[in-house]
């Protein structure tokens, strides 16, 4: 008989996870079941659900896969095959190889032919909507439609992000994610959110520990080599051939709006913003986000 420790029963615990249990029997009542890929280079932990033509999410550099989409994989599975993979280093997803972009790429691409999915379309938020332009640029007719949501992609430039690091003390970008307590938990949930939500101490604490105290080196890793990236990708001409939604906060200052704008251009893409939104539209503002996924994905 098991019988939980005095940890198991701390109350936040206990709240988290039964939020979790909530959202897996949310997507049980759907359809929407967890998978698993394995070979000897990758451990992808996975949701698919649904029917219709494939949408692949890509969630963005915290959490996961369940807890960054499932208010919209919900809606969507009812007209598409939704699958949702954590990424590399998030969730229970894994890999031996070097944590860099094209190993994200690479993890997914796996995933896919284990899959048997030719084409698809699919939407990435943040770091990843950089994952998504890879796969974009890896091979564009695959490609459906694509949604990139508050993510420069190649356009990226870190000087840009110069000024917020002056302002919080920082040295690189990895250092708003990559903690090695909770203390500066608070202050990533207020840069990503436009409504800078404030959380007790106790919450921060179970945050960190579940999802912010592994991976950490690689975490590091994906964010310093990633202005590398650029180098491999001569241009962004054949992303013009993808019908494309970049969407947008107007007050994320990560990745701020004009950046935004600039990189709806260079593709030729329809450009949203979404008011009173900061980088993580999503959670600011998820009626009108959803709104807008939605009606997109569906538009014939």
């Amino acid at each position: 008989m098991y019988i939980p420790s005095l940890e198991d029963l701390h109350p936040v615990r206990v709240l988290l996870n039964t939020y979790l249990k909530y959202k897996h029997f949310q997507f049980s009542r759907y359809g929407i079941r967890e998978h698993f890929y394995h070979d000897e280079e990758f451990d992808i932990h996975y949701y698919k659900g649904g029917k219709g033509p494939v949408l692949l999410f890509i969630h963005g550099f915290a959490l996961d896969a369940m807890l960054n989409w499932s208010e919209l994989m919900i809606p969507l599975s009812k007209h598409f095959t939704v699958i949702a993979p954590d990424l590399l280093w998030f969730g229970q997803s894994h890999s031996s190889l070097e944590p860099v972009l094209g190993t994200q790429t690479t993890g997914i691409k796996r995933l896919l032919e284990k899959e048997g999915v030719k084409k698809y379309s699919l939407i990435g938020q943040s770091y990843g909507g950089f994952v998504a332009v890879d796969l974009m640029l890896d091979h564009p007719k695959r490609i459906r439609k694509a949604c990139i949501a508050n993510s420069p992609g190649p356009e990226f430039r870190e000087e840009k992000l110069t000024p917020l690091l002056d302002k919080h003390r920082l040295e690189h970008v990895s250092d708003f994610f990559v903690m090695e307590d909770h203390k500066h938990l608070q202050r990533l949930v207020s840069m990503a959110s436009h409504k800078k939500p404030e959380f007790p101490e106790m919450i921060l604490k179970e945050l960190h520990r579940v999802y912010f105290s592994e991976h950490l080196d690689q975490w590091d890793n994906l964010l310093r080599t990633l202005p590398k990236e650029r180098e491999r990708i001569p241009t962004l001409e054949q992303l013009k051939q993808i019908e494309t939604l970049v969407l947008w906060g107007d007050h994320d200052v990560l990745f701020p709006y004009e950046e935004g704008d600039n990189f709806s251009k260079s593709i030729d893409a329809q450009f949203v913003s979404i008011p009173n939104s900061g980088h993580t539209p999503q959670l600011d503002d998820l009626d009108t986000f959803k709104k807008i996924v939605v009606d997109f994905f569906l538009k014939k």
